[in-house]
């Protein structure tokens, strides 16, 4: 679910539409970033072709129960696709990363966060080395995560330090 207020997020969706239409896409997964400014503008960042990185798609998926990775097979085979918005799950990815460049040592999770965790990609082992994160080359692994409620999801997020240890 977003923070941002109903009004963002129509004038953030009348926007996509409008690029979408303007780029003559018809068919197949499309990946939008958008920016909203202190002031409520809003800003188109990128549009591509794809379904999204950081398991974007899975994400959707345990949010919304709409697998994306499915329809873009059967868009393929001329497949009727059912667009459906039926759940509104608190779902989030989490990029593990450190601040200081060194050696990977350990990962460990708290039980407290494991129950929330549905996926774990590691993609540093112990013994390599790791550097400070300054973009997604640096990412230690990603956790995908299940929430009962945006304050939960909001509370674990910006709390991850206390559920995450990297050494």
């Amino acid at each position: 679910p977003s923070k941002k207020g109903n009004n963002i997020i129509t004038k953030v969706e009348k926007e996509i539409k409008r690029a979408i239409q303007l780029s003559g896409f018809k068919n197949g997964a499309i990946n939008i970033e958008v920016r909203v400014s202190g002031i409520g503008e809003i800003f188109i960042m990128e549009i591509g072709p794809r379904s999204g990185g950081n398991f974007v798609p899975q994400v959707i998926n345990y949010a919304t129960r709409f697998d994306m990775i499915f329809a873009t097979l059967d868009l393929f085979e001329n497949k009727n696709i059912n667009l459906h918005n039926t759940l509104n799950n608190c779902a989030a990815y989490y990029v593990l990363h450190t601040d200081q460049d060194g050696i990977l040592k350990s990962i460990s999770l708290k039980n407290e966060i494991k129950i929330h965790i549905k996926e774990f990609h590691q993609y540093i082992q112990p013994g390599e080395k790791v550097y400070s994160f300054q973009g997604a080359n640096a990412a230690i692994g990603v956790l995908l995560l299940l929430f009962s409620s945006p304050k939960e999801m909001d509370y674990y997020i910006e709390n991850m330090n206390k559920f995450v240890e990297i050494q």
